[in-house]
Parts: structure tokens; sequence; C-alpha cells
């Protein structure tokens, strides 16, 4: 597989620019530092690079980040999963000018304290939490209000859905999302799991 095929690309919604994710399956049988080392030459206009926090060992992050610099590596690393990955990450004590943390998948099910870490600088909604906000009414209001508090604190917000981010129920504006061609490429979650956020989110707001 060549480098250009190993990248996913996010659009911003407001301005011309945009940024890259780095296919996860990639980094399970190769060596990390090697494989951002092979795409510095393809991200160089871009403003981020998102590296799958889960795909890569904490033992191994340190070294990746050095040859992706020393390669001459530009965009910001953004390494994206839950807390308890990220906070594997951030306990390395990597140059924040050159590293950044993003919470990833989030949902209804997803503690709202977890937008409060300041280590947090930008957050990325699951694809199904995005698409049942185009149908109810409930999910969409949680979604605009997590949005809301993304934008008062500083977070950028990724987001799938239309180039716009449109919905039924309003207008949810995303700071990215992907392009047409990146989305077969990101992983849905099972229909059980996504039942299960649903239902929980009825739980909370009512029926």
């Amino acid at each position: 597989m060549s480098s250009r095929k190993l990248l996913l690309r996010w659009s911003s919604t407001g301005q011309a620019h945009h940024g890259v994710e780095l296919v996860s399956s990639e980094l399970a049988n190769r060596s990390p530092g090697k494989v951002l080392r092979e795409v510095v030459s393809q991200v160089e206009d871009s403003r981020f690079l998102i590296v799958n926090a889960n795909s890569i060992a904490p033992s191994r992050v340190s070294d990746a980040v050095k040859s992706y610099l020393r390669a001459g590596g530009k965009p910001r690393l953004c390494f994206a999963g839950g807390r308890r990955a990220l906070s594997e990450i951030d306990a390395l004590g990597l140059d924040n000018d050159c590293v950044g943390l993003m919470l990833d998948s989030a949902d209804a099910d997803t503690p709202w304290s977890d937008f409060a870490w300041d280590r947090i600088e930008a957050v990325r909604f699951r694809r199904d939490f995005v698409e049942d906000a185009g149908r109810s009414a409930r999910t969409a209001c949680v979604l605009e209000s997590m949005l809301a508090l993304a934008r008062e604190i500083g977070m950028r917000t990724l987001g799938f859905g239309t180039p716009q981010g449109a919905s039924v129920w309003g207008h949810h504006e995303f700071d990215y999302s992907p392009e047409a061609s990146a989305l077969r490429h990101l992983p849905k979650v099972s229909k059980a799991t996504h039942r299960k956020a649903v239902s929980r989110l009825e739980a909370i707001v009512g029926r």
C-alpha cells in the first residue's frame, strides 16, 4: 500500500484548510515510527495528523513521535482515543507544542467531565450518534449541548454527516468533517452498542 492510501482527509467546514488521519490498520503490524516517517511528505499542507491512540502501545509512542519530528513532520500530531488511553499518553510528558490529544467516539455515554480535562483540545463525535441526531430531537439536543460546551472551552470538533453537518432537527456545525472518500474507512459501532447508548439517553432525558 502506498503512503497516499494511508491517509484519510478531514476538511474544515468554515475555512480552506484540512487535516489528515492515519489509517489505524497500518499500525497493527508495523513500526509506528516507520509509518509516521513514510507519511511526512504526504501531510505537509495539513493542519494536523490524527493517530488512533488504541493502535499504538504507549511504550512506543515517544519513539514514534521522535521519528516523525526527525523526519521533518510539521502538522501537529493528534492522538485520538478514550480518556484512559489518552491519560497514558499524557503521562509520557510529550511536548505540547507538537502533540495534542483528542477525545474520540464521543456520544451520549461520554462523561461530560471528560470535556473539562484541560489536556483535551479536540473531540470527535461517533458517527452513529450524529446520524441519530438527524432523526431524533432528543439526541439532537444532547449533541448540540455537547457542541456548545466544546466551543465554550475552545475545543475543536469533528463530526460525520453531510459536509455541512446538516440535520433535520437543526444545523450541527462541526469544525471538521471527513471527505466522502474517507467514510468507508471509518468504522461503525455494532447495532447492539448503538441501541444501548440510545436506551441510556432516553433514560436520562425521559421518554
